[in-house]
């Protein structure tokens, strides 16, 4: 599938044995990203892909496409910032959970079942 996708771009190309080097990993992830987590990081990958291959890169801060570069990479990492708080739901972040996950599962959750056993239990005595 992947190299039926590429076929028009790796035929035309003066170097195909080049061109399949590249375009059929890039195409293998693509599928798997679709595959695996579905079509919305699909395109957020493709768009952050498309930004920051079309946009110059430069140290010089003098250069006229100096602004424009900044302005992509400040929206990438606002995008990277923004999901990583999205994907954490609310949850707290320190050096013990953030990275490893919780030691003993979700620790909310569990805390939730300790409060209802407790509940339970002082039902039941009186």
């Amino acid at each position: 599938m992947v190299l039926l996708a590429n076929a028009v771009t790796i035929v035309g190309d003066p170097h195909p044995l080049t061109q399949i080097a590249f375009e059929v990993p890039a195409a293998a992830v693509a599928v798997w990203l679709l595959i695996r987590w579905g079509i919305l990081p699909m395109m957020v990958a493709s768009f952050i892909a498309e930004l920051t291959i079309y946009t110059p890169l430069t140290t010089d801060f003098a250069a006229w496409y100096s602004g424009p570069m900044l302005i992509v990479l400040t929206t990438v990492l606002a995008l990277a910032i923004w999901s990583f708080e999205v994907a954490l739901a609310g949850a707290r972040c320190s050096t013990t959970n953030c990275w490893n996950g919780p030691p003993d599962g979700d620790q909310r959750l569990s805390s939730r079942r300790n409060h209802a056993r407790a509940s339970r239990s002082w039902w039941r005595t009186t």
